[in-house]
């Protein structure tokens, strides 16, 4: 991205099983992380990002029991939270040190239908 007009520059294409929607990256800029979206096919992919030429090389991907709305990574990059509005669950996947997603999620609750949205707080210590 051009930092002073904005102006975005396509730097590639990555292949990716499934309707991609929600993305997020962790704090450090080292992951990005996608969620899939197709019907008994739901999950969640980890990709490396190549700091010098922004392209992505997968890292894994993890079932997710849900159709993600939302994904963020914590404050520490430690973990990925989701949300899945038509499922009405949340959950939390530990990341390990290099990326991947750890299966099965530490956390999933049910939240009834319409879950669209999950972050922590400022103080980490909340979702």
């Amino acid at each position: 991205m051009n930092s002073l007009t904005g102006a975005l520059e396509l730097c590639g294409d990555t292949a990716l099983t499934g309707m991609p929607a929600p993305l997020a990256i962790d704090s450090y800029k080292r992951y990005i992380f996608a969620g899939r979206r197709v019907a008994d096919e739901y999950g969640l992919s980890s990709f490396r990002i190549d700091r010098g030429t922004g392209g992505l090389s997968l890292i894994g991907v993890v079932p997710l029991h849900g159709n993600p709305i939302h994904i963020s990574t914590d404050r520490t990059g430690s973990y990925l939270l989701s949300a899945c509005y038509c499922q009405g669950r949340v959950g939390v996947h530990a990341i390990k040190d290099y990326g991947a997603l750890c299966n099965p999620p530490i956390e999933w609750h049910e939240t009834g239908i319409g879950a669209h949205y999950i972050q922590t707080d400022p103080s980490n210590c909340y979702a």
